[in-house]
């Protein structure tokens, strides 16, 4: 739950609001970083949840609002970045939830 308050906390006001909010960055690096980059927002979403839940059927179930907002959760092994730039979810629509 702290690395969706941190993503919550930098992209309500800096990005949906639009305004410039710099207290908010260091914690949102650090939970993009830590582990490596596990929890990294622009992954796939597919991507990440598939770190965190061993059965598949709880990644589709965790994954489900991005079909609702016309995404696919999936990586796209076709497409760069796993095809975030395009139809794939970034990791950061876990918000939605």
């Amino acid at each position: 739950l702290d690395t969706c308050a941190a993503y919550l906390d930098c992209g309500l006001p800096n990005f949906i609001e639009e305004k410039l909010e710099l207290t908010s960055f260091p914690a949102f690096i650090w939970e993009a970083m830590r582990e490596k980059g596990k929890r990294w927002p622009l992954k796939p979403h597919s991507s990440v949840l598939s770190e965190i839940f061993e059965s598949p059927k709880m990644v589709a179930l965790a994954s489900f609002q991005d079909l609702y907002v016309g995404l696919e959760p999936y990586l796209n092994q076709k497409q760069p970045l796993g095809g975030i730039l395009r139809k794939t979810a970034p990791a950061v629509f876990g918000l939605l939830s």
